[in-house]
Order: C-alpha cells, then structure tokens, then sequence
C-alpha cells in the first residue's frame, strides 16, 4: 500500500499545482468579465 502511495505522490502533487494554476485563471477570468460587466453597466446609466 506505501509503494502505490509513493508511486503516485508526484502524479498527484503535479495535479494540485495544475488546478491551482487553473483556478488562479478562473479567477482572474472572473474579474475581467466583472470589470466589463460593471464598465458596460455604468455606461448603460449615462445613456
């Protein structure tokens, strides 16, 4: 059981750096369309 563990540790490590990377995008993705959203919403007031 320790072996399989051992084994598959780094695949796992490489995983969760993979999905930390990805939300980071999401996130970041996220307030650019907040941004726009907000920008596109004052615009709508002035006119």
């Amino acid at each position: 059981m320790e072996n399989i563990h051992l084994v598959f540790y780094p695949e796992a490590s490489e995983f969760s750096k993979n999905t930390y990377e990805f939300e980071k995008m999401g996130i970041r993705l996220a307030g650019c369309i907040d941004e726009v959203r907000w920008k596109y919403r004052c615009n709508a007031l002035d006119v």
